[in-house]
């Protein structure tokens, strides 16, 4: 409007400048796989801060690829601006994991963690991935986003879907009651109200941990024969009688059976307080059975 050439040039060649430099860096980061970006710091997890260089990259490009293509149609297409904001917002968490993980001073206990979550951020960064390249329409490209690039982007993906061993191990750790759960859970909010299931929950979790110990003895005693094999309050008073655990223990493990038993309990609805609930009078309410009973009840 000005008739400022040298300012359009600028702000023109500019652009096309950042186009480009986004399309190669794309490129050379996908085919090693992020090695490109060099030797950025993070130890043992170097390859996360890697592989969101690359992710980043890539965002970048299609964004651009996106943006020129459709214009202001693409306000227009929810689902793929829905995958753009699942790829940008998986990154921050991404980057997120890795601060705390450096914040934390790089426990190595820790890496397990750190492994799992980013294995997640990047698999579902992958997932949108995939569903932009099978669904933008780029006139004239679209066949090329929906074949070469896809099939690529599937044989070299970013992340995968968790396997069993991870989530099974991750698992275990915050099933310990340990000075690593506690700085990992500190921030959640627990009431100290006793009834909250919250509470309740944790203070559970903390006296059943306290009788693993107690039920291991247990559990040795029945395996030598020392005494009968049976279960529940029998199992742990026949234990007493045989001195294989003193009477401290036996509270103890007392106490943890009956808070675990309390800590799984659902709420349960007879068919005469869901009857007085509903306003009819139970002798005019029809039989129902157990299914029937909790279907209404839910």
């Amino acid at each position: 409007e000005k008739g400022d050439t040298k300012g359009f040039d600028r702000a023109f060649w500019g652009h096309i400048n950042h186009i480009v430099r986004n399309l190669f860096r794309s490129i050379g980061l996908s085919f090693t796989r992020g090695w490109l970006a060099g030797r950025p710091r993070g130890g043992s997890v170097a390859q996360y801060y890697r592989k969101l260089s690359w992710t980043s990259a890539s965002f970048a490009i299609m964004a651009d690829i996106a943006m020129g293509s459709l214009g202001g149609e693409l306000k227009m297409k929810e689902k793929i601006t829905g995958r753009y904001a699942d790829i940008l917002s998986w990154m921050y968490i991404g980057t997120s994991v890795l601060r705390r993980f450096e914040a934390d001073g790089n426990r190595k206990e820790d890496i397990p963690f750190v492994h799992f979550a980013m294995g997640h951020a990047l698999y579902e960064i992958q997932k949108a991935f995939d569903g932009i390249f099978a669904n933008l329409e780029v006139p004239m490209l679209g066949w090329f986003f929906r074949g070469p690039v896809r099939r690529w982007s599937n044989f070299n993906a970013l992340g995968g879907e968790q396997i069993d061993k991870h989530t099974h191990k991750i698992a275990t750790l915050i099933l310990a009651d340990s000075e690593q759960r506690e700085r990992l859970t500190s921030g959640i909010y627990i009431s100290k109200d006793p009834e909250d299931a919250v509470n309740r929950l944790e203070r559970t979790f903390k006296t059943v941990k306290m009788a693993e110990g107690i039920d291991k003895k247990i559990r040795k005693a029945v395996k030598s024969k020392a005494i009968p094999k049976t279960k529940g309050p029998a199992l742990m008073k026949s234990a007493l009688d045989a001195k294989v655990i003193t009477q401290q223990e036996f509270d103890t493990i007392t106490q943890a059976e009956k808070m675990r038993y309390e800590a799984i309990q659902v709420d349960d609805f007879s068919q005469d307080e869901y009857v007085h609930h509903s306003g009819v009078k139970p002798q005019d309410a029809p039989k129902a059975t157990p299914t029937e009973a909790l279907r209404r009840a839910h």
